[in-house]
């Protein structure tokens, strides 16, 4: 479920130089789900350069956390992944209670790969210069594929239908707020 952005829409104004901030000391850019540097980075690109979406709009925040979450999301399914593969390689068996227990346990402890963003240059994105705003309903499904892909996720994965579907719905709810 989508909440209201108000809270969240005065602290994104604050970072992106509103007068609110005259005189105050550079504030740590927006990152709901503490992301590396290069992820946070990747994050801001897919929303800025292919989403098309201006810094500080409730747009921007929404696919700020949409995307953020499903990095953070694929963090742990990566780090499940690998283990349960180490559980496996010590010979316990899948379906019983001391394997799941051991998935658990590792993979709170595991460490997944950083997702590495790839640049999208302006001329490549659907639509056009034109705002998400402005665009088709299918340029604005090709650019929240392409956000999701910019990100690293596989598009014949799951994670990567999940970013998708949850980019969409966040951008459908913003643009539909309920009563």
């Amino acid at each position: 479920m989508i909440h209201p952005l108000p809270g969240r829409l005065l602290f994104i104004l604050f970072l992106a130089g509103s007068p609110l901030a005259a005189g105050c000391a550079e504030a740590a850019p927006f990152n709901p789900d503490k992301l590396p540097a290069a992820e946070l980075t990747g994050v801001q690109a897919a929303c800025r350069t292919i989403m098309r979406l201006d810094p500080g709009e409730a747009h921007e925040v929404g696919c700020f956390e949409s995307l953020s979450r499903t990095l953070a999301h694929n963090h742990v399914d990566e780090a499940l992944a690998q283990a349960r593969t180490r559980c496996l390689a010590e010979g316990m068996r899948p379906r019983t209670g001391d394997f799941a227990v051991c998935v658990l346990q590792r993979g709170d402890s595991a460490r997944p790969v950083p997702v590495e963003a790839a640049l999208i240059q302006p001329a490549d994105v659907p639509g056009g210069a034109r705002s998400f705003a402005m665009t088709s309903n299918g340029d604005r499904r090709r650019r929240e594929e392409l956000a999701c892909a910019s990100l690293g996720l596989d598009p014949t994965d799951g994670a990567f239908d999940g970013c998708v579907a949850g980019l969409a719905a966040t951008m459908f709810a913003l643009d539909n707020p309920s009563p």
